[in-house]
């Protein structure tokens, strides 16, 4: 397993390691204290996970991370700063980050979400080759990321085609606004749900035949969202 750190903080670079070794004995670990080296490195070099350390010396993190996102679907996890604020975090997010983890670093909520991605990656028994059709108008391609409407491609952004895959990957199964807040947004501590219901709106006015008289994303009022099972 190849992983490729962006940053400069030698502390922070040295107890990842430590803590990713202890679970991936085998670990290649790659060091670029540069944004333009790192962003060349997952181009020719394709690793396995990629994080990018706030803030970087010489770039910013959401425009590295749009950067990535632009050829790779890399895991790729934004190790915030401990002054991030929540609105940096959703924009890390929002960019095309799958994990925004806080530092100092807590070594086992590291692990734990590394891991989670991980085995999200590996289609968390979904397989990540598949097309899911929804209906006869949604048809998700797991491996590419792809979101077709009645034949048509549909552009999502990031957190909109992470709510969407969550979502796909339970069909039938009702996620509660705090697991999707988990799992979408990586948000434990909070009790707002209003993030979930903008999002929601966004992917129906996108995937529906109609918002207002959805058939796809389905409301469980007062609990959370489902999507109507695969046919």
């Amino acid at each position: 397993m190849k992983v490729l750190i962006i940053g400069n903080k030698p502390e922070l670079t040295k107890h990842m390691t430590l803590c990713l070794r202890m679970r991936y004995p085998r670990l290649d670990v790659v060091l670029a204290k540069d944004a333009e080296d790192g962003i060349s490195f997952v181009e020719s070099e394709s690793p396995d996970l990629v994080f990018v350390q706030s803030p970087l010396p010489s770039a910013d993190c959401t425009t590295v991370i749009r950067d990535i996102r632009s050829f790779s679907d890399v895991g790729l996890i934004l190790m915030a700063a401990p002054d991030d604020t929540a609105m940096e975090h959703a924009d890390y997010l929002e960019a095309g980050a799958d994990e925004c983890i806080a530092t100092p670093l807590n070594a086992m909520d590291f692990l734990g979400r590394v891991n989670a991605l991980m085995r999200r990656m590996g289609g968390n028994g979904v397989d990540v080759k598949a097309t899911l059709a929804v209906g006869n108008c949604l048809v998700v391609d797991i491996g590419t990321r792809e979101v077709f409407v009645s034949g048509s491609r549909v552009t999502l952004t990031p957190t909109e085609y992470r709510l969407l895959f969550e979502l796909v990957r339970n069909a039938g199964r009702v996620l509660t606004h705090h697991l999707l807040l988990q799992r979408v947004w990586s948000l434990e501590y909070t009790d707002d749900t209003t993030v979930v219901r903008k999002y929601v709106h966004r992917l129906r006015r996108k995937i529906e035949a109609n918002p207002q008289a959805p058939r796809l994303v389905l409301s469980e009022r007062g609990v959370g969202y489902r999507l109507a099972r695969l046919s």
